[in-house]
């Protein structure tokens, strides 16, 4: 979380992290993977700034597209910042 976290930091900004007040028991399999490999699970914003924030699954839920290329720079931030760790 921690790594994920910096490389974001480092990508678009201090402010760039959402405070989640209480933990979530998000429905996703991802803790098998880490038993496997290393890893960090995230949420991608993906509400236009000032809209109501609705869960996925939600009959409102609609996808801010605009949030798709943060997603790829973050996704590949974070795979060029793990190769020159490893390097």
């Amino acid at each position: 979380a921690a790594f994920v976290a910096g490389v974001a930091k480092e990508c678009f900004g201090p402010d760039i992290l959402a405070a989640v007040d209480e933990p979530a028991m998000t429905a996703e399999d991802f803790s098998g993977y880490l038993q496997k490999f290393d890893g960090g699970f995230f949420w991608l914003g993906a509400t236009k700034p000032g809209d109501t924030v609705y869960p996925l699954h939600n009959t409102h839920f609609a996808v801010d597209e605009a949030c798709l290329p943060v997603g790829v720079e973050l996704m590949v931030s974070l795979v060029l910042a793990k190769m020159k760790e490893k390097a």
